[in-house]
């Protein structure tokens, strides 16, 4: 295991091997994630992605945010997919509501909240440890520019058209 706190996940739902499963598949899950999609959280994604029950994979997620691995964060979009509002509550986004209508920089109106979703991410706070060195150390060769100098070079006539008239 890569977080320990799904390390301690894992014993205290021991005596559950869907759970367990989907524990093992999280923790891989998550240290792919890009450091932007481990802000937006979905466990429809990670049941998606890894073929299993959504209602297994929401009780892992909020189970493993009950221990400190996820913090929660809602957030508001239009019919239309624009986000409206975060928060770290419902409350906190509810008090941001006006009259039942929020407004959209996008569409420039106000729209009606029953129009809109909220939707529920949770975000990654805990770091992993122990990670396979191809992560922490990725080779990082830097390549020559895509040019017409370095085409040229390559001999390839095809190529070359690409640049024709470049100076």
């Amino acid at each position: 295991m890569y977080f320990k706190k799904l390390e301690e996940l894992e014993k205290a739902m021991k005596n559950d091997p869907i759970a367990l499963d989907a524990i093992q598949k999280l923790d891989i899950w998550l240290i792919n994630l890009t450091h932007e999609n481990a802000k937006y959280i979905n466990p429809l994604q990670f049941a998606t992605d890894y073929k299993i029950m959504a209602a297994t994979a929401a009780h892992v997620i909020e189970k493993a945010y009950k221990i400190g691995l996820f913090k929660k964060f809602y957030r508001v979009i239009s019919p239309r997919m624009e986000p409206l509002i975060d928060g770290w509550s419902k409350e906190s986004v509810e008090a941001e509501i006006e009259n039942n209508e929020i407004y959209s920089v996008d569409e420039d109106r106000y729209i009606p909240v029953s129009e809109c979703q909220l939707v529920l991410y949770y975000r990654l706070v805990d770091a992993p440890s122990n990670l396979p060195e191809y992560i922490t150390k990725p080779k990082k060769e830097k390549a020559p520019l895509y040019s017409n100098k370095t085409v040229k070079s390559m001999g390839d006539m095809e190529l070359c058209k690409e640049y024709e008239g470049a100076w």
